[in-house]
């Protein structure tokens, strides 16, 4: 981003994590429920079989809670995210 003149701020989501709402309007911006960005299977199995709404609510509270099963990074940019894994997938934000 640096390279490309791109300015941005950086959030350190393990000493500020995001809250569970930050986290479903995140969800919204990538355009994925959060089961896809929860690097935790044990999290994501706990909630199989709840309607989809209710496993964003219970995945964006255990993400509140254990920020580091997070897929990351993430770039935000307007209304759109993506997560950077691999990298190349922010580049069509940039």
């Amino acid at each position: 981003m640096q390279k490309q003149g791109v300015a941005f701020g950086v959030r350190e989501y393990l000493e500020q994590p995001l809250t569970g709402q930050e986290l479903l309007e995140l969800r919204g911006k990538l355009g994925a429920p959060l089961r896809d960005w929860v690097r935790d299977g044990a999290a994501v199995a706990r909630c199989e079989g709840m309607p989809e709404g209710e496993q964003d609510g219970a995945l964006a509270q255990f993400l509140a809670e254990n920020p580091s099963a997070m897929q990351r990074p993430i770039l935000i940019r307007g209304e759109q995210a993506r997560v950077g894994r691999p990298l190349e997938a922010l580049e069509e934000l940039l």
